[in-house]
């Protein structure tokens, strides 16, 4: 699958900046990650949650086939995080046209982003709940959409997204574009947020 980005998103996405981290769960770029529940049955666990924050953190790297796309920009600083903060773009939009929903609008429980494993940057789609506790009571301000399934997505994400980047510049006072390409891989990240504890 072959897709692409207007100027107009890309400079959106670039401009929004790049977020950096350590890849969570112990898991190195290059692993495809399993399922595995640590947790143990906690007397005080919370009641009432919703189904769809009901969910252990977990990071997993896309199991779909690698896909390419190729885009034009003015110029990139970092050409690497701009692979692949450009590779999360197109991968969600993979994501959204598989699973049939609203994503790319940029819904709260959704987002794009670059984490850093070693020098190697590693493009992340991340779902998160947001929850808060007050006098004892928890409550969720945010969760993902009841219809939206992370393991069926994991299957949706492509493993690694190619990148060709066409970089416009001027030299010898002539416009020339480089090209650079770029193999990013993908995960899909599902975090809790506590806002709070009081």
């Amino acid at each position: 699958m072959t897709g692409g980005l207007s100027r107009r998103s890309l400079v959106g996405l670039l401009g929004s900046g790049i977020v950096s981290g350590c890849l969570g769960n112990g898991s190195d770029g290059n692993s495809s990650g399993t399922r595995t529940d640590t947790t143990t049955e906690d007397p005080k666990r919370e009641e009432n949650v919703p189904d769809e924050c009901d969910f252990p953190p977990l990071s997993l790297r896309g199991r779909a086939d690698p896909i390419e796309t190729t885009v034009e920009i003015d110029r990139a600083d970092d050409s690497r995080a701009a692979c692949a903060t450009i590779a999360a773009e197109v991968a969600l939009e993979q994501l959204e046209e598989q699973l049939d929903l609203e994503l790319t609008d940029r819904s709260h429980w959704i987002s794009t982003g670059v984490q850093l494993s070693g020098e190697r940057h590693i493009a992340v789609i991340r779902v998160r709940a947001e929850k808060s506790t007050r006098d004892g009571e928890t409550s969720y301000h945010l969760c993902p959409d009841p219809k939206f399934d992370f393991d069926d997505a994991v299957e949706t994400v492509p493993r690694e997204v190619t990148v060709t980047v066409l970089v416009e510049g001027e030299k010898e006072k002539e416009k020339k574009k480089e090209k650079e390409e770029c193999s990013t891989d993908v995960r899909l990240v599902q975090e809790q947020n506590h806002l709070d504890s009081t």
